[in-house]
Order: structure tokens, then C-alpha cells, then sequence
């Protein structure tokens, strides 16, 4: 068993090699108001052409015209891949009041990249709130090639119009929510105060790290059988993984947190359950494989949108979480052959004893995941 894993190990770290992904960083102003929220918003000629199928000529021109429509098509795109909260509320109502075409259309590769129309969108406010908090998605349904995703982000300004002093600057990478305090009194008196504008903190999407938990309890519960894997089963569920992530990044389609958290779960909890009734047929192994297998793919789809805010490369998050699953495994698999080998009730009562365990917190993750303990999955925020 020792050989298979290290086997394993080394094949998944072979695997995981991504691409470069394409980068677009576009400016952004964020100005607030106590009666409106404005954002002075860059759209690139290149987002124009991957989503509303704006063409460019040999040398990378688009028409101006073509242009121009394919931007006025383009502003429900922009409201529904900005998001914006007031104290943890979603705040609607925004539109796009104006559009200003770029000056020129550059040409060249990177012509398309670096000609911009400028957005400006207004959110109405009854009043300055204590925090904003931002996220965008824009491109994200849009991969260049299966399992590479546009590295799309924003250089923002807080506090101030274009050309104006910001008071806070930050990035707004890809699918990151930054909170941020408003500067309420500051603004409102128009005199510098101790409650000015804050860096801003990046917080998790609902229950991403809990999400990473559930896929390292699967993994330690994959080698926990009395039953030893054949690694033609390890590379299936490698390959399986791979394919739910690449079909979650090709189709843009991700599981809801009820559906994926469910099947994800019901994985986990299967495996669990064979390991402490499965016994050492020759069929428990082979049953044991299909759940592996199948639980692999559904936890790659699913982890695909789940990525937390520690991990600042998106590139980087597959081979993360594969190489944890890994480590976890491991980290069961060296004991469970150990057992197995000894053979006796005590050592199959201590694997069956850490596969209760393990669905056991399966259980806990889960319900956690779905919000069904009582946790607000904003409380972070407050």
C-alpha cells in the first residue's frame, strides 16, 4: 500500500500543472455620497468581444459603432456581476447613467486589452451606512481554455471622483468580497476623523472553508477500509476530480450550496458507513472505488466555486486542494495498512472507531454549510 500512495502522490502532483491565466485589470472609482453610491467603472474592448461577441479587425481594432452597441448591450452584464452590500444588506437599484466611449481604439494584441468605456452607475442610499462591502464576477462564466479562468481585477479608489485624492486603494480580484468601512462621519462633515475609511478586510464567501474540510474528511475516509484501494481506483478519483472542475469551469454552472453540499456529504457519509459494515470482501473494494470515484467528481464541481480568501492564486486552488486531499489521505492510508496488516478486532475497531468520527463531523459540516445551526454566514462581518 506504501508504494501505491507514494504513486498517487507523485502522479497528482504531475497533474495539477495550469496554464497562465489572461490578466485584465481595469480602474474603478467608488465615490460615496449620503444620497447615492457612484462608481466610475472601466469596461475593456476585450471584455466586450468574450461576452457580448463583439468582433476586432486583423489588427486588433473593433468598429466604433459595433462598439458602442455591443456597450449599451453590455450595462445589465455589468449590474449583475457587481455586487455591493450596505451593513451586510444587498443594495439594488443601481443603473448605468452614462457611458463614455473611449477616446481612441487602440490596435495591436493588446489593443483590445487597454481601449476602455468608462461606466458610471449609481446606486441610490437613504443615507451613509457604517460599512460597504464589494465583490465582483465579471468574465467569470467565460473560461479561455477548460480549467483556465480570466485572472480579472480592479485597481480601486475609494472616496473620491476620478482624478480626485481616494482615500483607500486595493485590488478587487476575482470573486473576493472586501468590506470596508465607509467613513461615515468623515464624509458627512467633510472634516478628516478617526473613522475615516479602513483597509479593506477580505472575507469568505459562505462556508469556503468549511467546504475544504468536507473534502479532506472524504479523503481521509477513502483509505480507512478493511478493504486496501487498488490505485487504479486513486487515479479514477483523480481524474474525476479534475473533470468536475473543468466541467464547473467550462459550463460557468456552479452546484448550489444545497445540492453540492448534499451529494458532497452523502460521499463522505457512504464511505463512512462501508468502512464500519463493509467488511473485507472482494466486493467492498469495488464498492468503495465507485463511491470514490463518483464523490471525486462531485467534489471537484463543487469546489470550483469554493475557493477561500487565503488563497490568492486562482490558479493555484486545484493544486491546493488536491495536495491536501492527498496529504489527508496519506495521513490515514500509512495507519489503516498498518491495521490491516496486524489484522486483529482492536486494530479494525480503531479504523472503524476514526470512520465514525469522520461521519461524524461530515454531519457537522454539512448542516453548518447549509446555515441549519443558527450561524449567520455574515457573522464574520459584523
Amino acid at each position: 500500500m506504501l508504494p501505491r500512495l507514494a504513486v498517487f502522490w507523485c502522479f497528482l502532483l504531475s497533474a495539477t500543472g495550469l496554464s497562465a491565466h489572461p490578466i485584465l485589470q481595469n480602474p474603478l472609482w467608488i465615490d460615496p455620497a449620503p444620497d447615492k453610491l457612484t462608481l466610475h467603472l472601466h469596461v475593456t474592448v476585450r471584455e466586450l468581444v468574450v461576452i457580448q461577441g463583439l468582433t476586432v479587425d486583423t489588427e486588433g481594432r473593433a468598429d466604433p459603432l459595433a462598439a458602442a452597441d455591443a456597450a449599451d448591450r453590455h450595462t445589465g452584464y455589468v449590474l449583475d456581476h457587481f455586487h455591493i452590500k450596505t451593513d451586510g444588506k444587498p443594495l439594488t437599484g443601481g443603473r448605468v447613467v452614462k457611458i463614455t466611449p473611449p477616446e481612441e481604439h487602440q490596435t495591436g494584441e493588446e489593443g483590445p486589452d487597454n481601449t476602455r468605456f468608462v461606466f458610471l452607475t449609481e446606486y441610490p442610499l437613504a443615507g451613509l451606512p457604517r460599512k460597504f462591502s464589494f465583490r465582483q464576477t465579471m468574465c467569470k462564466e467565460y473560461p479561455t481554455a477548460p480549467g483556465v479562468p480570466w485572472d480579472f481585477s480592479y485597481a480601486a479608489r475609494y472616496g473620491a471622483p476620478p482624478l480626485g485624492t481616494a482615500k483607500l486603494f486595493f485590488p478587487m480580484v476575482l470573486d473576493r468580497e472586501y468590506v470596508i468601512n465607509s467613513g461615515r462621519a468623515e464624509l458627512a462633515s467633510g472634516t478628516p476623523t478617526n473613522s475615516g475609511a479602513t483597509t479593506p478586510r477580505i472575507v469568505d464567501r459562505p462556508r469556503q472553508n468549511h467546504w475544504l474540510s468536507l473534502w479532506l474528511v472524504f479523503s481521509l475516509l477513502s483509505l480507512c477500509g478493511a478493504q486496501p484501494l487498488h490505485l487504479m481506483w486513486l487515479r479514477g478519483a483523480l481524474a474525476a476530480w479534475m473533470s468536475g472542475y473543468i466541467a464547473a469551469s467550462v459550463s460557468g454552472v456552479e452546484l448550489f450550496p444545497a445540492v453540492g453540499g448534499v451529494l458532497c456529504a452523502i460521499a463522505a457519509l457512504l464511505l463512512g458507513i462501508d468502512n464500519i459494515h463493509g467488511g473485507t470482501a472482494p466486493q467492498a473494494g469495488l464498492r468503495r472505488g465507485i463511491v470514490l470515484t463518483a464523490g471525486a467528481f462531485c467534489f471537484g464541481w463543487a469546489l470550483f466555486a469554493q475557493k477561500p480568501a487565503w488563497v490568492t492564486e486562482l490558479r493555484l486552488w486545484p493544486v491546493i486542494a488536491l495536495a491536501a486531499g492527498a496529504a489527508c489521505a496519506a495521513l490515514a492510508g500509512f495507519p489503516a495498512a498498518r491495521a490491516r496488516q496486524a489484522g486483529t478486532a482492536k486494530s479494525r475497531a480503531a479504523l472503524q472507531v476514526l470512520s465514525l468520527a469522520g461521519s461524524a463531523v461530515t454531519v457537522w459540516l454539512l448542516l453548518t454549510i447549509l446555515d441549519l445551526l443558527g450561524a449567520s454566514a455574515s457573522a464574520g462581518e459584523q
